[in-house]
């Protein structure tokens, strides 16, 4: 339990200094770790990351449309790899990028999928 506490938070706690947003989620990753243990807890944690990618990008493709995401997708990265870069970001790019999304119904959603056995968890 504490390995599978310790793992998922250590790789959730990546993703909360990379989005500076609350650390809510990593608690929750950590409790899910103890709960499943090292191996399922940490493919629980993946499925949900997953889950809230595919339900974030087509949430924001229909509400914001597609043009505007890639715009800003293509921004912020190419702003990241290259300092000379010349189209940087704009303020509502910038805006967009770093919307806060709460992600415990995902962590729900990756959990029941791992515990239901619904997704494939290699050993």
């Amino acid at each position: 339990s504490l390995a599978g506490a310790a793992l998922c938070f250590v790789i959730t706690l990546a993703g909360y200094h990379m989005s500076g947003r609350g650390a809510g989620d990593v608690k929750l990753a950590a409790a899910i770790g103890a709960l499943l243990g090292v191996h399922h807890g940490v493919f629980a944690v993946a499925y949900s990351y997953i889950v809230a990618a595919i339900a974030i990008i087509i949430w924001s493709t229909w509400v914001i449309g597609p043009m505007a995401i890639i715009k800003a997708a293509v921004r912020t990265i190419g702003n990241v790899l290259g300092p000379l870069w010349p189209f940087p970001p704009s303020s509502s790019d910038t805006a967009l990028m770093l919307r806060p999304i709460p992600l415990g119904p995902y962590f729900a959603i990756g959990t029941l999928l791992v515990v239901l056995e619904l997704v494939p968890t290699w050993q």
